[in-house]
Order: structure tokens, then C-alpha cells, then sequence
């Protein structure tokens, strides 16, 4: 026995064995916290910026330049000065010590006449980013106890207009269990405003019971036009989702010319829908939009609507092509897959579905699958002057019904020469001093002459000619003149090809031309070359049929073209997809390459059988977080020798 002095006239009898076992407690305390620590702290998200207010421009503009504005920004409009304008003036990044920092959406979600609430003013992205945030559950302010509106923006008013901005965060909304209702969005969680030229890079995911997700808005009952997201995921997982890779659900709004280049999933044990551009389309329109992602609509649920533009639509779909994904919907009762839309109870007309897979499977009920629509609603479906690409025996819609002559299946040929689509290349378009660039491009096919399809209807407006020129022929090609930046907008009639006379191949139509309006972004100046491409894995070890998502950084931040293209030196082993996710196909070894400009890097991987006891890759050698914490009361179970 040992004696020891706890305080004044105070004696502690402990046996030695007992003081070895508190020694190694103790040891076995300061793991589990050096762990924590590890595995805990790359993941935490703070908003420790103080809000600093901004200076103001001769019209009572507040110009943005840092976190502080930003967060004053945000807080000022939730305050109750709600109509107040700003324009970004740099790009702006709100992490804190390389972890993102929370951000409270601006612009309240209220009760009562919600179109008058929420963000009412302009706010004027000038074509840069924020990123380095995360709106999470505990970062959406709600006067509605039952809503959450979550993204950059919570509610933007039908007064307010966002335009110029991209967006880089992350929006990740989880109150699983709860009967609330989630709008998320990349700009906007719900929007009755105009949101014009903006773009999200980011994450966007919901679960809770009623989900709706968008990249740009979860919500949309306003206008969205010429808007990108870049790759980013966009999921929801609760009990109905509507899930849409620009707007999760559109209700009479509008979305133009907008792009998609992100998967789109919709999981949950009730009703799914996923749609490339809108999960569903209830009496808007849906334009000018392009689509290549993946789009999946999955559970056990009841219904399963999948689409490679809309997963229903009781709107109009009008020249939109969905190309390079599988669309699929599995699980329920009833599954609707289609090319265009899942299910059709309006109209879709100069429409192409391009290049991937469209599957039902496992309904308890029935399946159905086609190229433009998986089931038409007779009673009020109408579909013309569309196109698929030829698979097996797809019909061009699941349930049989009669369509116009001109809906055909075309081989990869004749979809060459197919032209339902014409977008800007760029929605911020740089564009070297002395230089030129294609301002246009056309879908599926490109062509070369767009004598017959494409006219500029309207004067072409550059909003400072002293630094940008373009012509009124296609390509509408752009001019660099002067260093800086401007906006270029004009209006088009597009004829979209006439698939009803295929005798000597599809055909541009002469009549019922779409007046699209464009806008985009050109900056001009000198080039600045890629110096270094990195990624964050060069060794990657997956399972077959795992996934895992490669993620490229491009140095240095301005270099000019900061694209990545991505290569798999066997895709038999492994394939990886424009946005660097790699999948496991086959047992080997292949390398992962990313490429931007002339600079590259690379992952080697290696694909194995599934192996009894879990998954071959995960934390430092393979050993979980969870698998560590087991082996410590092991440890400490040890009898001494």
C-alpha cells in the first residue's frame, strides 16, 4: 500500500495495481480524444467573423469585399432591412482556418403573403464567388416553425432580383423524423424573384419529410434564367422529394437557358421524383435547358418519377436535351422513367434524349420506361418534334400510347446532325486581349452552319463596346478589344430540327421559331496558364461497384481555363465521370487522370472483390474510426505478464 498527502491532513491509500489501471485510463481517455480531435475537427464549421459594415456607392449600393461585409450583409437584411442592394466587388471565401464557416441564408422564410417577404432588393454578383460556407439545419431562420427555406438566400421575394452570382458552399439540411418542410437551394432555397446568371458549385441535400432541392432553387414560382449548376450533387432523402438539378420543384415559374452538369438523386419511402432541370414542372416552362448528369428516383416507396429534364411535368418542356447520364427508377410500386420526363401530362415538344440508359425496375405494380416519357397522360400529354437515341427496344413512351410521326429514334449519326438546343459556351466567358471566342454552342450535335436554324432577332447589346465585340453570326463569335469585363446579351430565333421527313436526314424547321433571349459574362485579358493540378487522393483503393468522388484543385486561383478533364487509363477496371467520380468495375489497377491545360495529376486505384467484414478503403490503413475505439477496452482488458 502507498500513502499520499490530497490536501491538508488529508491521506489517500491506493494499491498500485489500482494506480497502473487509472494510469492507463487515463492514457486510454487522452486517445480517445486525440480521435476525436482528428477525425472531428476537419469537418467543424464556424461563423467567428465579425460583421463589418461596408461602404456604399453614390446610389446607396453596399459594395462587398470580405467575410465581414457579407455577414453584415446577411444579418441586416434578416434584421428587417430587407430591400437593401449590394454587389459583390472580389471573389469572397468565408472559411476560417480551413474549415467553412456557418452561414444564415439570407432572407427570411415567413408566414402569411410570402412573395412580399424575404429578400426583397437587388444584389448583383458581378460574376464572383462565395464559398467556404455550410448551411446546416441549425443555420436556417424560420418564423414558420414547420419550414425551412436554406441556401445562400432563404426566401427571395417577387421583387427581388440576383443576378452575376456563383455560389461555392454547401447546403445540407438534415431534421430526419421531423413532419418539416426543407426548400434547398444552391442560390435560393424559395424563389419568387429573378435570379439571372448565377451558378452553384456546391452540395445540395435535404432530409426530412417533405424535401425539396434544386442547385439553384429548392422552390421556384419566379424566373430563372441563364444559370449553371457546375457538377454540384443535388439529393434529397425523406418521405416525398423532389429533387431537380436547377429547380426542385417549379410551380408556374420559368427557367431559360440553364445547364446542369451534376447528378440528381431522390430517395425516400414515400413518393420520389428527379428531374435533370425540376423534379417536377407543375404549369411552368422549361426552355433552352441542357442536362448531362445521372438522375435516379429510388425506395421503397410508392412512386418513383424519373426524368432526364423534368421527373414529371404537368407544364411545357420545350428544346432541352438530357444527354450522357442513366436515368433510372427502382423500388416502388409504380416506376416512370424517361428520357425527357418520367410522367407527361403536358406538353414537350423539340426535345432530345441522348446518349445513356433509361431504366424502371423492381415495381411491385409496373414499370415504365421510354425515350421521351415513361407514361403520357392521354388526357392531356402532348409530345412532338423530339428525338431519342436508338436503344434496343425503347418505345418513345412506356404505356403504348400513340405519338406524332415526327418522335423517332435516331442512330448516333443522324443525332450528329441534330440541333434542339443553343446555349453560351460560357456563362462567364473569358476571352484573350487581341483574341476571339465562340460565344454559341448547339446540342447534341454541333453544327456548322446554323444558316437554317439560328437568326439574331434583335440588337446585340454589350454593355461596355470598348471592351468586347461580337458578331450577329453564328458562332456569334466574341472579340477582345480592352482589359475588363462586361455583359453581353441578345435575343435569337432558334428553329429546332424537324424530324417528320427523314428522307434525306433531319431537317431544320422553317416555322414556329422560339425567341430565346442569352446573356453571359466576357472578361477580357491576358492569359494566365495553369501552373500545378493536384488532387486530393493519389491512392484509392474501392471495392467493386463503389464510388468514390476525386476532387481536382487548379492553381493558380485565376489561372484562365481552369477546366478539368478527367481520364481512366482502363475503364474496364475503373470509370470516372466529368466530375471525378470514380466506380469500380472490375478487379485491377488503373490510373485516374486530371487534366487542365497542360498540367495534370494523377490517382492510381485499385479495384478488389468485396471482402467479408466491410469496405477496403476508409480511414489511416483501413482501420476505422469506430474500429480504433473498439480496440481500446481490448487493450485495457490486458492482463499484466
Amino acid at each position: 500500500m502507498h500513502e499520499s498527502t490530497g490536501g491538508v491532513g488529508t491521506k489517500i491509500t491506493m494499491a498500485a495495481p489500482l494506480h497502473k489501471a487509472n494510469r492507463r485510463l487515463q492514457l486510454a481517455v487522452f486517445l480517445l480524444l486525440l480521435l476525436f480531435t482528428a477525425f472531428a475537427a476537419p469537418s467543424a464549421a464556424r461563423a467567428a467573423t465579425a460583421p463589418v459594415e461596408p461602404a456604399s456607392d453614390d446610389r446607396g449600393v453596399y459594395l462587398l469585399s470580405e467575410p465581414g461585409h457579407l455577414f453584415w450583409f446577411g444579418k441586416t437584411v434578416n434584421g428587417g432591412s430587407a430591400e437593401i442592394n449590394a454587389k459583390l466587388t472580389k471573389d469572397v471565401d468565408l472559411s476560417e482556418g480551413g474549415s467553412p464557416s456557418h452561414w444564415t441564408p439570407i432572407g427570411q422564410y415567413t408566414s402569411g403573403d410570402r412573395k412580399d417577404n424575404g429578400y426583397a432588393g437587388s444584389f448583383d454578383g458581378g460574376g464572383f464567388t462565395v464559398s467556404g460556407y455550410i448551411v446546416a439545419s441549425a443555420d436556417v431562420v424560420s418564423a414558420d416553425i414547420d419550414v425551412l427555406a436554406a441556401g445562400f438566400f432563404g426566401l427571395v421575394g417577387q421583387s427581388a432580383d440576383i443576378r452575376g452570382l456563383t455560389v461555392g458552399g454547401v447546403v445540407s439540411v438534415d431534421i430526419s423524423g421531423s413532419t418539416n418542410y426543407i426548400y434547398a437551394g444552391g442560390i435560393a432555397g424559395y424563389n419568387y424573384g429573378m435570379i439571372t446568371d448565377c451558378a452553384n458549385n456546391g452540395e445540395v441535400s435535404a432530409s426530412g419529410s417533405n424535401d425539396y432541392a434544386g442547385g439553384i432553387a429548392g422552390y421556384n414560382y419566379g424566373t430563372i434564367t441563364n444559370c449553371a449548376n457546375n457538377g454540384g450533387e443535388v439529393s434529397a432523402s425523406g418521405y416525398n422529394n423532389y429533387v431537380g438539378g436547377i429547380a426542385g420543384y417549379n410551380n408556374s415559374g420559368t427557367i431559360i437557358n440553364c445547364v446542369n452538369g451534376g447528378g440528381v438523386s431522390a430517395s425516400g419511402s414515400y413518393v420520389n421524383y428527379a428531374g435533370g432541370i425540376a423534379g417536377v414542372n407543375n404549369k411552368g416552362t422549361i426552355a433552352n435547358n441542357a442536362h448531362s448528369g445521372e438522375v435516379s428516383a429510388s425506395g421503397s416507396s410508392t412512386y418513383n418519377y424519373a426524368g432526364g429534364i423534368a421527373g414529371l411535368n404537368n407544364g411545357t418542356i420545350t428544346n432541352s436535351i438530357h444527354s450522357g447520364g442513366n436515368v433510372s427508377a427502382t423500388g416502388g410500386k409504380t416506376n416512370y422513367a424517361g428520357g425527357i420526363a418520367g410522367n407527361n401530362g403536358g406538353m414537350i415538344t423539340n426535345c432530345t434524349h441522348s446518349g445513356s440508359e433509361v431504366s424502371a425496375s423492381g415495381g411491385s405494380n409496373r414499370n415504365y420506361v421510354g425515350g421521351i416519357v415513361g407514361y403520357n397522360n392521354t388526357s392531356g400529354g402532348n409530345i412532338s418534334n423530339s428525338c431519342w437515341a436508338a436503344s434496343g427496344d425503347l418505345k418513345a413512351v412506356g404505356n403504348d400510347t400513340i405519338v406524332s410521326a415526327d418522335v423517332v429514334s435516331l442512330d448516333a449519326a443522324a443525332m450528329q446532325r441534330v440541333v434542339t438546343t443553343v446555349l453560351p459556351v460560357e456563362r462567364s466567358l473569358f476571352v484573350a486581349l487581341g483574341g476571339s471566342a465562340p460565344a454559341l454552342i448547339s446540342y447534341p450535335g454541333t453544327a456548322d452552319d446554323m444558316t437554317g436554324y439560328f437568326s439574331v432577332s434583335g440588337d446585340i447589346s454589350v454593355a461596355s463596346p470598348e471592351i468586347a465585340d461580337i458578331s450577329d453570326r453564328w458562332p456569334c463569335t466574341v472579340s477582345g478589344i480592352k482589359q475588363g469585363t462586361t455583359m453581353v446579351s441578345f435575343d435569337i430565333d432558334l428553329r429546332a430540327t424537324d424530324f417528320s421527313s427523314l428522307g434525306s436526314g433531319p431537317q431544320p424547321v422553317a416555322e414556329s421559331c422560339l425567341t430565346v433571349p442569352h446573356r453571359f459574362t466576357v472578361t477580357v485579358g491576358e492569359e494566365i496558364p495553369v501552373a500545378e493540378v493536384s488532387l486530393d487522393l493519389t491512392e484509392l483503393t474501392l471495392n467493386i461497384g463503389e464510388s468514390k468522388k476525386l476532387t481536382a484543385a487548379v492553381k493558380p486561383d485565376d489561372a484562365t481555363d481552369k477546366a478539368v478533364t478527367w481520364t481512366s487509363a482502363d475503364p474496364a477496371v475503373a470509370e470516372v465521370d466529368d466530375n471525378g467520380k470514380v466506380t469500380a468495375l472490375s478487379a485491377g489497377t488503373t490510373v485516374i487522370t486530371a487534366k487542365a491545360d497542360s498540367k495534370s495529376a494523377t490517382c492510381t486505384v485499385t479495384v478488389a472483390k468485396q471482402k467479408r467484414g466491410g469496405s477496403s478503403h476508409g480511414c489511416a490503413a483501413g482501420l476505422g474510426t469506430l474500429s480504433m475505439l473498439t480496440l481500446i477496452p481490448l487493450w485495457l482488458r490486458r492482463k499484466k505478464r
